[in-house]
């Protein structure tokens, strides 16, 4: 999964929150490959206790989950640490298309199936503005 995709920046920390156990491993894998720390959830609520107790660099979330949802999870970690870049992946990225999602401060939405080489040359775009 490395190579083009590459996105090493160190021993940073991601929470990857999703209820879909095949979509939380596959980046668990893929960012646990490429020099990460990773911690998963499955749900909103776990998602807000893990990132309570760490220190986190990066937060993927899906939208739909039982629970609190994504973009509540969202605006909770924003309203905590505004830094940490906050990515929202979800099957319905048009029902977004019309909502401000500032207070939130997610980035970036990925639609699934999304595209690994996308998302990490949008990260990388993250740690290289220029």
């Amino acid at each position: 999964m490395s190579g083009s995709c590459d996105i090493r920046r160190g021993r940073q920390q991601v929470l990857i929150v999703d209820d879909d156990a095949s979509i939380r491993n596959l980046l668990h894998l893929y960012f646990e490959q490429e020099g990460y720390e990773v911690e998963t959830a499955e749900t909103g609520e776990q998602a807000l206790e893990r990132f309570e107790s760490g220190r986190f660099h990066l937060v993927i979330l899906d939208y739909y989950m039982p629970g609190i949802n994504g973009l509540e999870v969202a605006s909770a970690i924003h309203g905590q640490d505004p830094s940490v870049p906050l990515v929202l992946i979800t099957g319905m990225a048009h029902t977004l298309a019309n909502v401000d999602l500032t207070p939130t401060g997610i980035m970036k939405i990925f639609a699934k199936p999304f595209d690994m080489c996308e998302l990490a040359k949008w990260l990388r775009s993250l740690a290289d503005p220029s």
